[in-house]
């Protein structure tokens, strides 16, 4: 049997084929299936069908909630308290922030929402995120969502019921988080540096932190996570995080959201960073490993960038590494899981995966690293002693 792409052209009900008296076990399968696009459609169509397609309904529009922070939004939300079947489904629930934003209103009416979420014991992740991705000032709009964030925190505390919020979600939508940001992403996302930082202390191995970056303007989205390792350590992974290129107007400016991790309170604890994807500047990861004193560090597809004082330029690993041995910041390191680093010109320094860990005995990581230095500059050489022998005389 053949579905067109969208039901909502016709009513189900009045098919030639009888789709209403196909098996239960069929209709049910076909609601897995179907067009997430025809689900209102469908469910418009017969009590029958719309009884069929409730769970494919609640799992589309009731797992991840993003509501507006107005009356009749939070009124729903309160609603969903004596709906167990629709609460069994939210697995977060983020407050959309407009841009204009100054003291979180009705505020005793999201408290008393929270409270009724949470008295049914289910699992839910709570945030906040931009309604809008214009904003006059972003500082100002990221330090409104951290302080309604620090609040909602604060009611969860009272209420006694932390312990079922498994991590914190901060979404963050620009037109162009580069030029939106002004000339420092470190002045930009202070008040999520502070949130971060002082956090972090208090969440527990089960809770993290989770950022996402979103920009407007076609670049991926940005995402760290962070959580817990042990009660006193920290475990970051971060993806699409970007140093930036010159501006049109050849100003320059250097965003590199690894100053996300610089809070003190944060680098005293994280122990591990794992980044993907990545382009980031050759001091940011000197750093990193020079605050924090990390144990383990795993680089996925990241390229490195150099800044000579009025423009980036490509960064070599090569260098980069052998700057980070001469000062020591490999010593603390316990493993080491390097993949696919290239630079801008497209020269190799780790292809595939280089993995170290040591154990009791063994060499340390640095002198592995020391030996992958070696064994990449003999590669160099000796692609550079074939390019010379296959030159013209």
């Amino acid at each position: 049997m053949i579905f067109p792409k969208s039901m909502s052209e016709y009513s189900l009900a009045s098919l030639p084929f009888g789709v209403l008296d196909l098996p239960h076990e069929l209709l049910k399968i076909i609601m897995i299936h179907v067009d997430d696009s025809s689900i209102i459609a469908i469910r418009s169509t017969c009590t029958f069908l719309r009884e069929e397609s409730k769970d494919r309904f609640l799992a589309l529009y009731f797992t991840d909630i993003e509501i507006k922070m107005c009356k009749k939004s939070l009124q729903k939300l309160l609603s969903f308290s004596d709906e167990p079947h629709l609460v069994s489904q939210i697995k977060s629930l983020v407050f959309a922030i407009p841009v204009h934003y100054y003291f979180p209103h009705h505020l005793d009416l999201i408290t008393e929402a929270l409270s009724g979420l949470s008295q049914h014991g289910k699992a839910i992740s709570f945030g906040v995120a931009s309604e809008q991705e214009n904003h006059l000032d972003l500082k100002l709009h990221v330090g409104d969502m951290m302080y309604l964030l620090r609040l909602l925190r604060s009611r969860l505390v009272e209420a006694r019921e932390l312990m079922n919020v498994p991590s914190w979600k901060i979404i963050i939508r620009t037109r162009d988080f580069r030029n939106d940001s002004g000339q420092f992403v470190y002045w930009c996302l202070i008040d999520l540096r502070r949130f971060i930082g002082l956090e972090a202390r208090n969440i527990t191995t089960t809770q993290a932190i989770l950022v996402e970056i979103h920009d407007g303007c076609g670049q991926p989205t940005r995402e760290i996570n962070i959580s817990k390792k042990t009660s006193r350590t920290m475990q970051a992974v971060c993806i699409n995080l970007n140093c930036d290129v010159v501006k049109p107007d050849m100003s320059i400016e250097a965003l590199d959201e690894l100053e996300v991790l610089s809070h003190g309170a944060t680098r005293a604890a994280l122990d591990s960073l794992v980044l993907k994807q990545s382009t980031i500047r050759k001091y940011s990861l000197r750093h990193v490993l020079n605050r924090a004193r990390l144990e383990n560090l795993g680089l996925e597809d990241v390229r490195i960038r150099d800044f000579d004082g009025k423009n980036y330029i490509p960064g070599d690993w090569l260098e980069t590494f052998e700057d980070l041995i001469i000062y020591d910041f490999f010593d603390s390191l316990k493993s080491c899981r390097l993949t696919n680093l290239f630079n801008d010109d497209g020269e190799v320094f780790v292809e595939g995966t280089w993995e170290f860990t040591a154990t009791p005995g063994s060499i340390t990581v640095t002198d592995a690293i020391r030996t992958l230095i070696s064994k990449v500059k003999y590669a160099r050489s000796l692609r550079e002693l074939a390019s010379e022998a296959h030159q013209p005389a």
